[in-house]
């Protein structure tokens, strides 16, 4: 089994709503769960 840890930090200064940091972060997460079948924790 493999384990990884990776820790990013986004900076979305155009999004000054939490409604759109949202909606582009759970695209993120979802094409990395999709194209590399990881889990991701917010």
């Amino acid at each position: 089994m493999n384990i990884g840890v990776c820790q990013i930090e986004l900076r979305l200064p155009e999004n000054h709503s939490l409604k759109g940091k949202r909606q582009v972060i759970k695209s993120i997460i979802a094409r990395l769960q999709n194209s590399y079948n990881v889990s991701v924790a917010e």
